[in-house]
């Protein structure tokens, strides 16, 4: 870009990025730069534009570490489509095909009103000549695993790189290879099989998910390592905490508890759903009451 500015070619590519910054930081020309798909933080040491009148600066990422923040940035979470959105979306998406709008409103529901994933099982609708209701015939066939539900990736629309899949398992394992490292996915994998609308946070620090996160890393982990996971995990997008509701602080999009599920062995998923279970159990009070009395949870 520095070249195309003022057209000196600079061989060495650290220069010629600080070149670029120092003539966003002086020219009086109004100016954009989009940077898309940040995948670490660290990749704009140095490289952040200038903070200038003329100019502004779209970031866009998974990410949400508190590095990407700073003086004059603000961000914007960009979450799944409202239903009205999802409607609108599909209609438009197969305005030209409209034998196979046949039940978009469940289209959208079981596919979380995820956008990338409504826009993978649009295309590959059109490829096959699936209506929406022969689609989620496929969707909810237990047998059929996610890889098989969107197209490969040389039929993936507007370019994207990746299937839905693909994208959440290079997540998983990212998450996977942070600090406290190897704890990303047996927390997920918990997750995996709880309720996607919300689970308590203290279900992950009882001993029934500790003593499985010991038993699989041959290390002993406590609470706080499991708490610190968590917000690995919220940082990468593959959870989302929400600490002002104590019953449903960690949410999962479904899509990401089905890849996760998925990816785990039978025996693994097994032990997962056990562990899970019993910190349910432990997090929930004795049903005992007074007689005439309703006992429910506090959750």
């Amino acid at each position: 870009m520095a070249t195309e500015l003022d057209g000196h070619t600079d061989p060495d590519a650290d220069r010629g990025a600080r070149r670029l910054l120092s003539w966003l930081a002086t020219t009086e020309a109004r100016w954009l730069i989009v940077l898309d798909d940040l995948r670490q933080p660290h990749d704009l040491d140095g490289l952040w534009p200038p903070a200038v009148e003329t100019g502004r600066v779209i970031v866009t990422t998974r990410r949400r570490d508190a590095a990407l923040r700073g003086p004059g940035r603000r961000q914007i979470d960009i979450g799944v489509f409202t239903y009205e959105e999802a409607h609108s979306y599909l209609r438009d998406a197969l305005a030209d095909q409209p034998l196979l709008r046949d039940n978009i409103t469940e289209l959208a529901s079981s596919l979380g009103f995820l956008p990338l994933a409504l826009a993978q099982a649009v295309a590959y609708m059109i490829d096959r000549d699936l209506s929406c209701t022969a689609y989620l015939a496929r969707w909810n066939d237990c047998r059929r695993r996610l890889a098989t539900l969107f197209p490969e990736t040389g039929g993936l629309p507007d370019q994207q790189r990746a299937t839905i899949a693909t994208t959440w398992s290079l997540s998983i394992e990212h998450a996977n290879q942070l600090e406290p490292t190897g704890l990303a996915r047996p927390i997920l994998d918990v997750a995996s099989v709880l309720d996607a609308n919300g689970i308590p946070t203290d279900v992950f620090a009882t001993s029934a998910v500790t003593g499985l996160l010991t038993a699989i890393t041959a290390r002993e982990i406590d609470t706080e390592e499991a708490s610190d996971v968590l917000g690995c995990l919220h940082r990468l997008t593959l959870i989302t905490r929400s600490p002002d509701s104590a019953a449903r602080a960690v949410r999962v999009h479904a899509l990401v508890q089905r890849a996760t599920r998925e990816a785990m062995p039978k025996a693994g998923l097994k032990r997962v759903t056990h562990a899970a279970a019993d910190a349910l159990q432990a997090r929930t009070p004795s049903c005992s009451a007074p007689a005439g009395a309703s006992a429910t949870p506090d959750w």
